[in-house]
């Protein structure tokens, strides 16, 4: 396990590089993986199984030709949209783009304002995606630096000798 010190502050990571942000951070800080692309002729049994493997919530059509997303999956399968069908028929065209030089703020506003949950953000002619999830935690992460974020897999403790004595 990985460990950094900072402001008198240890975050232990497990897994992946941490990303210590802030609702002034860039966007592209919070891009932690590759986004996940599927075809557009890709039947809807065939996205699921995507988005399971990859454990992920949300893919991207094509290079930009739309996204679709697990509630774009219920709302097609609760209206009786057979399983192999194409994901180009439900998939919600024209995403929301933003420069990665956005901060977490302004992404966090600009999903609430549009009622969406993914972000795709373009980091220098790189596409990447992040979630509403991965905003909360960023922000929950600025406020309150002792929660444990799951999300992003780390921990911020204050060490022993600060809180014992």
């Amino acid at each position: 396990m990985n460990a950094i010190e900072l402001n008198r502050r240890t975050i232990r990571v497990r897994g992946r590089r941490a990303n210590v942000v802030s609702g002034k951070s860039p966007v592209s800080s919070l891009l932690g993986r590759p986004v996940v692309t599927i075809a557009p002729e890709a039947t809807l049994a065939a996205a699921v199984e995507s988005m399971e493997a990859a454990g992920v919530s949300a893919l991207l059509v094509d290079r930009l030709g739309g996204i679709i997303t697990e509630r774009d999956i219920a709302r097609a399968l609760g209206h009786g949209v057979a399983v192999d069908e194409p994901v180009d028929g439900i998939a919600t065209p024209h995403p929301l783009v933003v420069p990665g030089s956005a901060t977490v703020v302004a992404a966090c506003a600009l999903m609430l304002n549009e009622q969406v949950r993914h972000l795709i953000v373009d980091h220098d002619g790189t596409f990447g995606m992040i979630s509403l999830r991965d905003v909360a935690a960023a922000l929950l992460q600025s406020s309150d630096p002792q929660i444990w974020l799951t999300s992003l897999r780390l921990a911020i403790e204050t060490p022993p000798e600060t809180w014992l004595g």
